[in-house]
């Protein structure tokens, strides 16, 4: 008797373990799920920001070297028209 009661003790035991390492694989699937969501997120997030820096940078480049194209046209009219 005491041995049918071990016995029974013990399947509920191996199945209490096997729900408990199911429900934390699901978790752990879970997680690892939304962990990869959330890098790709910041990845896009990331490579959006760069590609903006590097954008404005390069429109700010462009506006720099226009201004010093126009800048010594105004210089020069400045002397010629102080010059008379």
């Amino acid at each position: 008797m005491e041995e049918k009661e071990r016995d029974t003790s013990s399947l509920r035991v191996n199945k209490i373990e096997e729900n408990v390492t199911s429900l934390a694989d699901q978790v752990e699937k879970s997680v690892m799920e939304k962990a990869l969501r959330a890098e790709k997120s910041v990845r896009e997030k990331s490579n959006s920001a760069e590609k903006l820096v590097k954008n404005s940078l390069d429109f700010f480049e462009k506006l720099i070297y226009r201004l010093l194209e126009v800048r010594p046209k105004e210089l020069k009219q400045k002397k010629n028209n102080g010059d008379n």
